[in-house]
């Protein structure tokens, strides 16, 4: 597991682009409030997603191409799922389950067809 420590609030543009070297679980910890455009895209060997912070703003194509993520767990509210022109998990094939809370704001229009979406009370 890679976890992205207190101190940091935000991942920019490109910032792990094609790190195919990432791998296993990362959690972006609860201070994490933007993640930039295509700043993992590529990196297929990410399996499981953790999104734990109070509000996040998450970039076009932020996630675009990681196939090997399996699975995503949303604990928060995003604010860009479903405004971008590319949409942030596209071509995340791998991607079959999505836990959300009850109360995260998502668009179904942001991952691929046939995830299933599973909610949770919080």
């Amino acid at each position: 597991t890679i976890t992205i420590g207190d101190g940091i609030s935000s991942i920019g543009t490109n910032t792990f682009r094609g790190c195919t070297r990432l791998s296993g679980t990362i959690d972006l910890g609860d201070n994490i409030t933007a993640i930039g455009a295509h700043a993992f895209e590529g990196d297929s060997n990410i399996s499981t997603l953790i999104l734990e912070a109070q509000s996040i703003t998450i970039g076009e194509s932020a996630f675009k191409g990681c196939a090997g993520i399996t699975a995503l767990t949303i604990d928060i509210s995003i604010n860009a799922v479903g405004y971008t022109a590319t949409p942030i998990f596209e071509g995340c094939t791998g991607l079959n389950r999505v836990t959300v809370d009850k109360s995260s704001e998502f668009s179904p229009s942001d991952f691929p067809k046939g995830v299933r979406i599973k909610s949770t009370h919080a």
